[in-house]
């Protein structure tokens, strides 16, 4: 095992405290400004308890790291890890807790930069509100079919152009309309009664809609290859809306 810090342990170590100090000194000023506890505080306390719960089941992992690493003292709250926990753990628990993590695919060893691309992928459509940022990290293995379609904007943006030309015809709001019902309607099979059920109308809605749908897109509905073309402009204008 290498006994020195490599440059990536490194940025590491510095990330880990440079994020937890700014996060924790900016929660302390949002709670004197505020006189009151601030939840940015409150989240890096609850980030640095919850690294006491954690690091034990980690300590194979924190065992292989330099023994050069800095580490907590043995007084630490359950620092059970060989060697010691890494003094960045704790602190680094909190830009863990505030910025949202993204976990990429796995990957075998020699395919990790392709890896964190995906997640860099991920974590910008994170940013924009086209994957939910929820309570934990995202990791891209749940959002596949997400990355895939968007994974080139410019081409997907002329598939949507291409594919969902009818509906410009459409004021904005009957635009919506139809291509959630006809989204929908490719989804289930061609049931209206499902559709209607799905998006919470009257199955004569649906077939009202169906009939407008039959109208602006005609034989295009009959093609399985415009079908499923179709359904993957559909499904990239919703993401993009969201």
């Amino acid at each position: 095992m290498n006994t020195e810090l490599t440059p990536l342990l490194t940025g590491a170590v510095i990330f880990g405290w440079g994020s937890g100090i700014v996060f924790t000194a900016i929660g302390v000023y949002l709670s004197i400004r505020g006189r009151r506890l601030h939840p940015l505080l409150l989240l890096c306390i609850s980030a640095i308890s919850f690294s006491w719960i954690e690091a034990p089941y980690d300590w194979a992992m924190y065992a292989q790291f330099p023994p050069a690493l800095p580490r907590m003292p043995s007084w630490w709250p359950l620092n059970m890890t060989w060697g010691g926990l890494p003094s960045s753990v704790p602190v680094g628990y909190i830009g863990y807790f505030v910025l949202p993590a993204v976990i990429g695919p796995s990957v075998p060893l020699a395919r990790a930069a392709q890896s964190l691309r995906w997640a860099r992928h991920a974590r910008a459509l994170v940013q924009v509100g086209v994957i939910p940022d929820g309570n934990g990290p995202v990791r891209c293995d749940q959002h596949l079919s997400t990355l895939l379609v968007l994974a080139d904007e410019d081409l997907a943006a002329a598939l949507c152009d291409r594919r969902l030309a009818p509906l410009a015809r459409l004021r904005p709001a009957q635009r919506d309309r139809i291509a959630e019902t006809l989204l929908a309607w490719l989804q289930l099979g061609e049931n209206a009664a499902e559709v209607a059920q799905r998006i919470h109308v009257h199955p004569q809605t649906v077939r009202y809609r169906l009939r407008q749908i039959t109208e602006l897109f005609g034989d295009q509905l009959r093609d399985p290859d415009t079908r499923f073309e179709l359904q993957l402009a559909l499904r990239i204008r919703t993401l993009s809306r969201s």
